[in-house]
């Protein structure tokens, strides 16, 4: 499969929050794959844009420069790297031009000491995929004619709550508050749960695979009971970019309080 014909498109939304925390990239690697990655940045103004954005430029240059490992080698690596990499940002800060566009001079203990990002990133060659994620980012895959399912681990207290919910231990509004509580991070000190795929996982043409930051959890909810809003989005949408952006305007259209950055990779493995 030759990855320049990977149809794929990235879209964002902002949401109801003041600034966009979230970033995603996806770019051919030098070994003839695709490396697509989403992080979620948290940690308040800056720090968690400064997060998602050095922990994504730090684990595709370790991921990049280290063709010679095993795949799952390589993610749990760079992974290790990134983390590397906020680790120093907090010990030691950062200086203006670290932080683009902004003039403020972010220094040791101010903004930075509660930083981190989630991430999932997927490796795609061959008609194969591997992926990492730390976090609550999302990784769906939907075969040809059939429908999304979750590819990788959820790392929030989401999965116990429903777990408590469902032996009425809880209640539903106990639960939902669980929701926004990570049980990993990357945040510079040790990174306590990460989902790495050691085997690949094969795709077939046709496959699309949905990356999204946890601002569309409400919207897959919507879609686990009615899978047939996803399916008429497939048949409605002439290329990736069209779906994303129907994702994120059904997103918008549900008026969700308090709605969360939203960032959406779609991808679709080419046909033939």
């Amino acid at each position: 499969m030759d990855p320049n014909n990977i149809d794929y498109s990235v879209k964002q939304w902002q949401g109801n929050r003041e600034n966009q925390e979230d970033l995603a990239r996806v770019l051919l690697t030098p070994d003839g794959g695709m490396l697509v990655m989403l992080a979620d940045g948290m940690g308040g103004h800056l720090a968690g844009e400064v997060a998602s954005r050095e922990a994504i430029s730090m684990f595709s240059k370790v991921f990049c420069e280290h063709a010679e490992l095993p795949v799952a080698s390589r993610l749990r690596f760079a992974l290790e790297e990134a983390n590397r990499r906020l680790a120093d940002i907090q010990k030691h800060g950062i200086l203006p031009d670290d932080v683009g566009s902004t003039t403020l001079v972010v220094r040791k203990n101010i903004l930075l000491d509660n930083m981190g990002t989630t991430l999932v990133a997927a490796y795609i060659k061959d008609y194969s995929l591997w992926w990492l994620s730390v976090g609550d980012s999302h990784l769906l895959r939907a075969p040809s004619g059939q429908e999304l399912n979750k590819l990788n681990e959820d790392h929030s207290m989401w999965p116990i709550a429903c777990r408590e919910l469902e032996r009425g231990e809880i209640s539903i509004e106990y639960a939902l508050r669980q929701r926004s509580i990570l049980r990993s991070a990357i945040m510079g000190n040790k990174i306590e749960l990460v989902d790495c795929s050691d085997d690949p996982l094969p795709l077939s043409s046709g496959d699309i695979l949905l990356f999204a930051s946890d601002g569309l959890d409400y919207w897959l909810d919507t879609v686990c009971i009615q899978p047939e809003i996803f399916e008429n989005l497939r048949k409605d949408s002439i290329n990736m970019e069209a779906m994303s952006m129907a994702i994120i305007e059904q997103t918008k259209a549900m008026e969700i309080p308090f709605q969360d950055n939203l960032t959406v990779v779609t991808l679709q493995v080419p046909v033939g």
